[in-house]
């Protein structure tokens, strides 16, 4: 989670201001991605959506954030941003392709999130009752 203190800048800037640390922080939650650390994509839901988004609701929108215009973001200062990263307090298992055995300070199970590359929900994720049906009609509030 990223945050940012005074509304003064879009929230795009805080992500593009701490693209390092958000990158480098996933590698450590997921070794894995060390090989396609150029490559990561980073992308933007809105605040306090991650319920929703654990429930792959497709309603979630994502916006993705393009590392080319991490220039836009070098002026805004550190002071008013925040990072809430995640913590394991397992050893992860590379060959655990769920995630399964990787968990967070408290017991929880690592928080992620799998989507399209146009941010989509994958079809596979969707609950079988979601599939036959337009999701408007499912997701409801």
């Amino acid at each position: 989670k990223v945050a940012y203190c005074d509304g003064s800048i879009p929230m795009e800037f805080a992500v593009l201001r701490q693209w390092q640390l958000i990158q480098e922080h996933a590698v450590r939650l997921r070794p894995e991605l060390r090989f396609a650390f150029d490559s990561l994509q980073l992308w933007l839901a809105p605040g306090d959506s991650e319920e929703e988004m654990s429930k792959n609701n497709p309603a979630v929108p994502f916006v993705p954030i393009q590392r080319s215009r991490r220039e836009l973001a070098e002026d805004v200062s550190v002071k008013l941003l925040g990072f809430d990263p995640q913590w394991l307090t397992k050893d992860y298992d590379d060959n655990d392709n769920n995630n399964n055995n990787a968990v967070i300070g408290g017991g929880e199970q690592v928080f992620s999130v799998e989507r399209n590359d146009d941010g989509s929900v994958p079809t596979h994720l969707l609950p079988e009752e979601a599939k036959s049906c337009k999701w408007q009609d499912y997701y409801k509030p």
